[in-house]
């Protein structure tokens, strides 16, 4: 059971903070317009040639050093990390090295990402808070502190070690650092139509993830397409491999 500290913001755990509401509508679809701009690049966007999206069939993905990005991405960034810091002193302060954007069709293949921790070298080492922040349709984001246990008995939606279950709406955000930093998660379920009415698109979830990761500074190149030999127990785990 979480404590509410602020109406809007939650510490789940230490380590842990849902930030409700963490942008009004106006600073979305501020933000969303620069979002769908950094996408639609000809080169390096979402799309390849404008159609087919560049990560799966239901992601697009932009990997690159925050400096490459509008200067209201990190600030936006940094503003929901002191949010969470004022009701979680165990969330350390940083200012993140790198952005990840990622674009998520609400219906179709798989719109869901795959239960992981954030572990690869280019999420950054140490305990260093992680920052989402969430625009578009909602989802539900599930949570376990250790590899997730499931069963006849207990689905991919609820694994017997299931932590958390939140569901982020656009305009949230979420820090995990800390004890929480390794913390397993999944993107489980999309709820399509639930985004605000007067974002620049429709159909589709838009993520922004920060992180500390100096150490790869200046090769950015290496981690911007998925990597096929990406080890078992980082981001790109399939479902289908967790035991029971």
């Amino acid at each position: 059971m979480c404590r509410v500290i602020s109406r809007n913001i939650l510490p789940l755990e230490p380590g842990l903070v849902h930030v409700k509401r963490f942008l009004p509508l106006e600073e979305q679809v501020k933000l969303a317009t620069l979002l769908m701009q950094e996408g639609s690049r000809a080169s390096g966007g979402f799309w390849e040639n404008h159609q087919k999206l560049n990560c799966t069939e239901s992601r697009g993905r932009i990997f690159n050093r925050v400096e490459a990005f509008p200067k209201l991405f990190p600030l936006a960034g940094m503003d929901a990390l002191k949010r969470a810091q004022s009701v979680d002193h165990t969330l350390t302060s940083v200012k993140p090295t790198h952005l990840i954007l990622l674009y998520y069709k609400s219906l179709g293949l798989s719109p869901h990402i795959p239960w992981h921790q954030d572990n690869g070298e280019n999420d950054g080492k140490g305990a260093f808070p992680v920052v989402s922040i969430s625009l578009g349709d909602s989802c539900d984001f599930l949570l376990c502190h250790s590899k997730p246990r499931v069963s006849p008995h207990h689905s991919l939606a609820n694994p017997k070690n299931l932590a958390h279950r939140v569901t982020l709406h656009s305009g949230d955000a979420l820090v995990f650092g800390g004890d929480c930093r390794h913390i397993w998660h999944a993107i489980y379920e999309m709820h399509p139509n639930s985004a605000p009415k007067s974002l620049p698109f429709e159909g589709a979830r838009m993520n922004m993830t920060f992180r500390y990761a100096p150490e790869i500074l200046g090769r950015e190149e290496d981690f911007a397409v998925i990597n096929p030999n990406i080890g078992k127990n980082n981001q790109f785990f399939k479902l289908s491999e967790i035991g029971s």
